[in-house]
């Protein structure tokens, strides 16, 4: 069979499992990526370094055992909290007229936001469409 024939022949199922993974995927590849690009950037500061590495860090470590669990609702809550982070480095990559470090980190933070919103729109379908229909008694 043809590569398009395959892809003709996939179930709704089955696209939205690779439409899950993919997704999910993503989300944790931006968060890692932004995770890293955070220690990366503490080093310059004049305080401790374990105090800015805390206050930047400890919010988004909260998430890793959900995440590796693939937790809707830890997907769910990484949004509101990567939505702080989106916004602190958006401004200051507008601030800093597109310094190289506000700008990743803002597409970090923009991919993660998309990757996990998608990964629970598409993850939740999934379920929907795999559980058995149950009809209402009469």
């Amino acid at each position: 069979m043809t590569k398009t024939a395959e892809n003709s022949m996939q179930t709704p199922s089955s696209a939205l499992a690779r439409k899950t993974s993919i997704s999910h995927n993503t989300a944790i590849v931006s968060y890692i990526g932004l995770l890293v690009l955070l220690v990366l950037t503490s080093f310059d500061a004049e305080i401790s370094l374990a105090l800015v590495l805390s206050i930047k860090l400890v919010p988004l470590l909260i998430f890793i055992p959900g995440l590796l669990k693939k937790n809707f609702k830890a997907h769910i809550w990484l949004c509101f909290v990567i939505l702080l982070y989106f916004t602190q480095y958006s401004v200051r990559a507008y601030l800093t007229q597109g310094d190289w470090e506000p700008v990743l980190m803002t597409l970090f933070s923009v991919t993660t936001f998309i990757g996990s919103m998608m990964y629970v729109r598409w993850g939740k379908q999934l379920e929907a469409s795999l559980s058995p229909v149950q009809v209402p008694d009469s």
